[in-house]
């Protein structure tokens, strides 16, 4: 979720899965890693939704996060931050070049499952006071899908956010597609959902 409360939410999110980590009571940021761009980084950027192939985004240094895959579309993505939170928990951060109003987020969070996290995204829901709404399409054994709408917010910009949640041995993957306009083009939603089905981690 872009905007001022996110943070608020996600760091509440830390606490919780903080305290069921191995080790809660390190603190540990850094590891940044920025300016570098995906492999279509020569291609033109038009048209958002006018090429269905899909590229790698760049690769970041976190040790949990070297193996992971994740896709974007054919515009220019960059990667603008990565961080670790106690040691265990990690975020990387991608952002378009081409527009200011997209960004790809990538959590590992330790010792959870995606039904958790999920619920307190849905709880999270209750600290907006606009029309919010959380609405989970496809639940599979080790993952979720979910998307997050958010409109006439009297803090937030409009947004609409595409997230798959997988489950792995030591705990999950959240990918976070965001685009801060409500809703998405039919088009643009499904071409996202796509990217975010492809991804690997292990």
């Amino acid at each position: 979720m872009f905007g001022r409360r996110a943070p608020f939410l996600f760091a509440a999110l830390l606490l919780v899965f903080t305290a069921c980590s191995q080790n809660p009571s390190t603190q540990e940021t850094g590891n940044h890693q920025k300016n570098e761009t995906n492999s279509a980084a020569r291609q033109s950027a038009q048209n958002p939704d006018n090429e269905k192939h899909a590229f790698l985004a760049p690769k970041s240094k976190l040790d949990r996060m070297k193996d992971v895959k994740i896709y974007v579309d054919h515009r220019r993505w960059k990667l603008k931050d990565q961080y670790k939170h106690a040691k265990v928990n990690m975020t990387v951060e991608y952002v378009s070049e081409v527009s200011k109003k997209e960004k790809l987020t990538v959590h590992f969070v330790k010792n959870t499952t995606p039904e958790f996290y999920v619920s307190i995204q849905e709880e999270g829901i209750k600290l907006f006071d606009g029309e919010a709404k959380l609405n989970v399409f496809d639940k599979k054994k080790n993952e979720q899908m979910y998307e997050f709408i958010l409109k006439n917010d009297s803090a937030e910009e409009d947004q609409h956010e595409l997230v798959r949640v997988i489950k792995v041995e030591d705990g999950i993957f959240a990918i976070h597609y965001t685009m801060k306009k409500a809703p998405m083009a039919k088009k643009h939603r499904q071409k996202w959902i796509d990217l975010l089905l492809k991804a690997e981690v292990k």
